[in-house]
């Protein structure tokens, strides 16, 4: 639902432009409206206008006065775009200022304490059948380097290392849906993020990045390029992506790994 306050956001600031642009243009038009008459075959124009004394007249135009007609012709187009532009405002900002987005937390935490801690499936009404639907969904995966693949996970998929596999596992046991190494494109770039994941409290999808060798010099730089990458198209660290590192010996802290799952993802 935030998206659609960006994007209708980004259209009332279009509009505030251009009934600025309108406006000024008006002005420099010509007053009065056309009447178009047929006689003998042939198309006259009339300019109907109001005089200084307030009296109505309509003065035929002559063939040569045709950007004169076309002049009238774009007042009319601007009156109209113009009323209809104000009406659009009108409404977006009373929306813009009004709309609030739904979330389920916000209304749990609201509740009283016999009410906390619902059940998932009274807690995102929709949850079940987008998450049915984006499971069973085919997406684009990587074929480079299969044969680095020999780790299983509880689903029975294929991954690249242990910690990977138990990131998944534990991703699994905590009925976290996600897909492994699923296209991602980033403007003219396409990368595959170990994790990509539907939160199950608002369907959002997040991007979990694991880094293995960071004593590797060149690996520790193409993984600083890769989340200046996330940055640049708006994933930032804290809201939908999430890094996790080996730890000196090599292995990985299990219960960082139940924080981030509990904290983050549920």
């Amino acid at each position: 639902m935030e998206e659609i306050k960006s994007i209708l956001t980004a259209e009332y600031q279009w509009e505030q432009t251009l009934l600025i642009k309108y406006q000024t243009e008006l002005k420099k038009l010509p007053k009065g409206t056309l009447c178009k008459k047929h006689r003998n075959n042939k198309v006259y124009y009339y300019h109907q206008y109001k005089t200084s004394t307030g009296q109505f007249e309509q003065k035929l135009l002559k063939q040569n006065q045709y950007f004169f007609v076309v002049q009238l012709k774009r007042r009319r187009f601007l009156e109209e775009s113009i009323k209809s532009i104000s009406n659009n405002i009108h409404l977006l900002d009373t929306f813009i200022t009004k709309f609030q987005a739904y979330s389920p937390d916000d209304i749990s935490n609201k509740l009283a304490c016999t009410y906390k801690d619902l059940p998932l499936i009274c807690y995102n009404e929709s949850y079940t059948k987008d998450v049915k639907t984006w499971i069973h969904e085919q997406f684009e995966t990587t074929d480079k380097y299969p044969e680095h693949k020999v780790h299983q996970t509880s689903k029975g998929e294929m991954v690249r290392s242990k910690s990977e596999a138990l990131i998944a596992c534990m991703l699994d046991a905590y009925q976290v849906p996600y897909r492994y190494e699923a296209a991602l494109r980033l403007g003219k770039v396409k990368i595959f993020p170990d994790f990509t994941i539907l939160r199950p409290r608002d369907n959002k999808i997040i991007y979990w990045e694991h880094f293995g060798l960071i004593d590797d010099p060149e690996y520790l730089e193409k993984a600083f390029k890769k989340i200046l990458l996330y940055r640049e198209h708006g994933i930032n660290l804290g809201d939908r992506l999430i890094i996790t590192f080996e730890s000196a010996d090599g292995g990985i802290d299990v219960k960082e790994l139940q924080d981030i799952i509990k904290i983050k993802l549920l």
